[in-house]
């Protein structure tokens, strides 16, 4: 967010999660700190809020095999910045969001400036909403679970 910073001045980081983010403010630049609000862990009712208010939901994990929080923000109609590191890069494409090198700091600022540019324009938010009903389970995945088990039940049937 400092990086950020230098060439956004308005940026703001709101951090929400689980634990305790004292250690890692406390290794922080000052100006990261300074732009840094620690939210309350919040209500789950109020998520879809937070994510509609949010011009970007970040999470650069590593390793993460999915990324719920990433699918809601999208269907909330925000951008996402994910670290080119275990599944989150699938969610993404150029028009709801981006990704950055895992553990570069530079690679990060910079797919958070692009989120913020995709955050500006008119068409995002739906094409933000569009992309995550990919995901909705009655509209996409049960469906998509019933054809595969109908075709291997036809398959393995068929193979008797």
């Amino acid at each position: 967010v400092a990086l950020l910073g230098q060439r956004r001045p308005d940026v703001r980081l709101l951090l929400s999660g689980p634990g305790d983010a004292t250690t890692i403010l406390a290794t922080a630049s000052p100006e990261a700190r300074s732009r840094t609000t620690v939210l309350d862990l919040g209500a789950a009712e109020d998520q879809g809020e937070r994510y509609a208010r949010a011009w970007a939901t970040v999470l650069p994990s590593e390793g993460d095999c999915f990324g719920l929080a990433l699918v809601e923000s999208l269907a909330c109609g925000t951008p996402i910045v994910v670290a080119d590191d275990g599944a989150p890069p699938e969610l993404v494409t150029d028009e709801v969001g981006a990704v950055a090198r895992l553990r570069d700091p530079q690679s990060l600022a910079d797919a958070l400036a692009r989120a913020l540019d995709l955050a500006r324009q008119a068409a995002t938010a739906e094409r933000c909403r569009s992309r995550a009903a990919a995901f909705d389970w009655d509209g996409a995945i049960a469906p998509l679970l019933e054809r595969v088990y109908t075709e291997h039940a036809l398959v393995h049937n068929a193979a008797r």
